[in-house]
């Protein structure tokens, strides 16, 4: 029997601050303090809010996020989403950003 053996999947992490959310296409902006990316969000990603499992449907604007995703030939796929219990984005955070 011929069994294809597959490497394990190597997850990479990342935080930053929601910039933009389409939920429709299932997709996320990330804001880091070097750059900004783009991920897609397949419904299996599992999305946390204070420790408790939630839904992408709650995630909002200028959230601080802990992102674990995969590079996929799609693009960068978040497998795991952890909303920063503490809130948004400080405006001061913002200017910085917009800088």
């Amino acid at each position: 029997m011929n069994a294809q053996l597959r490497a394990p999947i190597a997850l990479k992490s990342i935080e930053g601050i929601v910039q933009q959310i389409d939920r429709l296409s299932r997709t996320v902006v990330l804001a880091t303090s070097a750059r900004t990316l783009q991920f897609i969000v397949p419904p299996a990603c599992t999305v946390w809010l204070r420790g408790e499992l939630s839904t992408l449907h709650l995630l909002q604007l200028r959230d601080r996020i802990s992102l674990k995703y995969t590079d996929t030939p799609h693009g960068a796929t978040a497998q795991v989403i952890e909303i920063d219990y503490r809130g948004t984005l400080r405006v001061e955070d913002q200017q910085r950003l917009a800088r």
